[in-house]
């Protein structure tokens, strides 16, 4: 059991490496100063219920369109309490 949750832990650190590659490195997107600091928000994101890969698949059609993007985050990112 431990290492399906390792396992599961280690896809959505994967996920949120390309996610923040595709924003840091692929797009300039300012809201996020380095991949750390990315990294650091998707992971909470995550732990609050971001679909994590329908964000990434969502921005990666986004094609660094910042409207788009935001609409990513609205839309895959986690629900408002």
């Amino acid at each position: 059991m431990w290492a399906w949750l390792l396992l599961l832990s280690c896809k959505q650190a994967v996920i949120c490496e390309d996610l923040c590659r595709d924003l840091v490195v692929g797009c300039n997107y300012d809201a996020f100063p380095s991949l750390q600091s990315c990294e650091e928000g998707c992971a909470y994101n995550e732990k609050q219920g971001a679909d994590i890969e329908g964000q990434l698949s969502c921005v990666e059609k986004a094609e660094c369109d910042t409207f788009r993007i935001l609409e990513c985050e609205h839309r895959f990112g986690p629900a408002e309490e």
